[in-house]
């Protein structure tokens, strides 16, 4: 997935050395894992300067011919219904992204914790795990819960 977070977790694991096949819409990605032990595949589509990423049926096509061990996206904000987007071909990238992986990671800070945006990604129950900085509370700890997804809190 495009954005800053999800290029923090790119650089994290390009540092790890480990083989893997990492297929993106993400220039920042794809930067932080060119020429290390990663295969990058890079989607297809519309370059949008400002995120970085690219978007559209092209990308959604493309995803939607393979099958991913784990899907890893940001959003731009989290609620009890699920993540948020600001952008909605943002969106339709995360959700093929998340419909062809097994194991589907929402990244995401604590300052974007209750923070309703234009869109709702996908309900919170679709998202196995969360990897963030600080345990949410309140209504979205509770809901996060009972969604049955996964909680990892991150140094």
């Amino acid at each position: 997935d495009s954005g800053s977070t999800t290029a923090q977790f790119a650089r994290a694991l390009a540092a790890t050395g480990r083989p893997v096949t990492v297929i993106t819409n993400s220039l920042g990605v794809a930067a932080e894992l060119a020429g290390r032990a990663a295969r990058v595949v890079l989607c297809p589509g519309d370059l949008s300067g400002r995120e970085r990423g690219v978007y559209g049926p092209e990308t959604i096509a493309f995803l939607s011919r393979f099958h991913a061990d784990i899907a890893f996206i940001g959003a731009s904000g989290l609620t009890d219904e699920g993540p948020t987007e600001v952008e909605s071909r943002a969106s339709w990238v995360k959700r093929t992204m998340l419909d062809r992986a097994r194991r589907r990671v929402l990244l995401l800070d604590a300052t974007k914790f209750d923070e309703a945006h234009l869109e709702v990604v996908c309900p919170l129950a679709r998202l196995t795990d969360l990897v963030t900085d600080q345990p949410p509370t309140g209504k979205l700890g509770r809901a996060l819960a009972a969604a049955g997804t996964r909680l990892t809190v991150a140094d």
